[in-house]
């Protein structure tokens, strides 16, 4: 008699708890498959993308010791060693820059300031030929492009004061280090 008393129960915590596992394996699928995949840059980019690289360059948003390191490494543009680095493949993030240049810096920043807010330096990178445009990938959920490895090209260096992006000259790239 006491078995049939607290079969339902039985039943209802048997389900509830086939639910909850299902709904636990969902989850951590969607966080290690799906969100995954949402990060790392896969698909090639298109021509248009490619001819806009080779006309316009490219937006790296950076911190202070990190351009200072880039003009002293004769701009070489590098992925980071820490924790990034390795969750992230070894890879090196880009904006497409549009003409004028000022005005793309200025948009760009203000779409992704809320996860790169430390950023004070932008990069343009210019001079990046057709072939070269076949080393990049492209991630069309965050609108951002991707390069494996290091990237050695013209720089032009803008700072972000009083809510501005304002050219900076690093011709005297020493004074990097001693901007407040």
């Amino acid at each position: 008699m006491e078995n049939t008393l607290f079969a339902p129960f039985d039943t209802a915590l048997v389900i509830f708890l086939s639910f909850f596992t299902l709904a636990i394996i969902v989850l951590l699928f969607w966080i290690f498959v799906i969100n995954r995949k949402k990060h790392v840059p896969t698909q090639a980019l298109t021509e248009q993308q490619k001819a806009n690289i080779v006309c316009c360059g490219l937006l790296h948003f950076t911190n202070q010791s990190a351009v200072a390191a880039i003009l002293n490494d004769d701009c070489i543009i590098r992925p980071s060693k820490d924790f990034i680095y390795r969750a992230e493949k070894n890879y090196t993030w880009f904006f497409p820059a549009t003409l004028p240049i000022e005005e793309s810096i200025r948009r760009t920043y203000e779409s992704i300031k809320k996860i790169r807010s430390s950023a004070e330096f932008c990069l343009h990178i210019t001079g990046i030929n057709e072939n070269e445009t076949h080393e990049f990938l492209y991630n069309p959920f965050k609108n951002y492009i991707a390069h494996k490895g290091a990237l050695q090209k013209t720089v032009s260096v803008y700072y972000l004061t009083d809510g501005h992006w304002m050219p900076f000259d690093h011709t005297n790239h020493a004074d990097v280090e001693l901007r407040e």
